[in-house]
């Protein structure tokens, strides 16, 4: 039996300082489980280590979400959303907007991804 992909959330991927990050996804990857990064930023460094390029696993920036995404979470899920945005803004309160429209975008990415 097919094991689902698994996800992995990171601020970035590849982070150059961060190798432990590396590691842990190429010997998750050698045990033959599929991986999917999202990262809530772009990678910053210049340089890259050279075995990034083994990394199978796909990889994906979250976006800030759109009116549309908040809408279609909404409409998709009323009760999942009220208690979303709760947690969001217990967590983050109204001072990050970024990182509450980030965890919207993110549970849709994580039910089209079927992680």
């Amino acid at each position: 039996m097919m094991r689902k992909p698994l996800a992995v959330l990171v601020k970035r991927f590849p982070k150059l300082s961060e190798t432990f990050i590396l590691n842990e996804v190429l010997g998750l990857e050698a045990r033959g489980q599929q991986l999917h990064i999202f990262t809530l930023e772009p990678p910053s460094d210049e340089i890259e280590n050279p075995a990034v390029s083994s990394v199978k696993a796909l990889v994906d920036l979250i976006p800030a979400a759109r009116a549309g995404s908040w809408i279609r979470q909404l409409a998709g899920n009323p009760l999942n959303f009220a208690q979303g945005c709760m947690t969001a803004l217990r967590e983050f309160g109204l001072r990050d907007g970024k990182a509450v429209s980030q965890a919207l975008a993110l549970a849709g990415m994580l039910r089209t991804a079927q992680v």
